[in-house]
């Protein structure tokens, strides 16, 4: 049985920024073979969109919000079916 992929928007509220999240967020998306993208937004929240398995989409969400538990305070997050075609993952400016 061939495991669904998946696409995962999210979006981390708190002291997200300018303390290695995003490059946290990349790193631990490739180890799990994700695609997709994090970028800062205007409001001092962190953005994410990756796609992949489900499993390893909930595995990256568990390690970035452990990781950064202390300076998360919120967490938005949507998982759709939607197809996305990228080809690996990186951080937007």
């Amino acid at each position: 049985m061939q495991e669904t992929m998946e696409c995962l928007n999210a979006r981390f509220f708190g002291k997200v920024q300018g303390i290695g999240f995003r490059g946290f967020a990349m790193q631990n998306a490739l180890k799990l073979g994700l695609k997709g993208w994090v970028k800062n937004c205007e409001d001092g929240s962190v953005e994410l969109e990756a796609f992949g398995k489900k499993e390893a989409l909930e595995k990256l969400l568990k390690e970035v919000q452990e990781g950064f538990a202390a300076r998360i305070e919120q967490v938005e997050k949507e998982f759709s079916k939607k197809q996305c075609a990228y080809s690996g993952f990186s951080i937007r400016l």
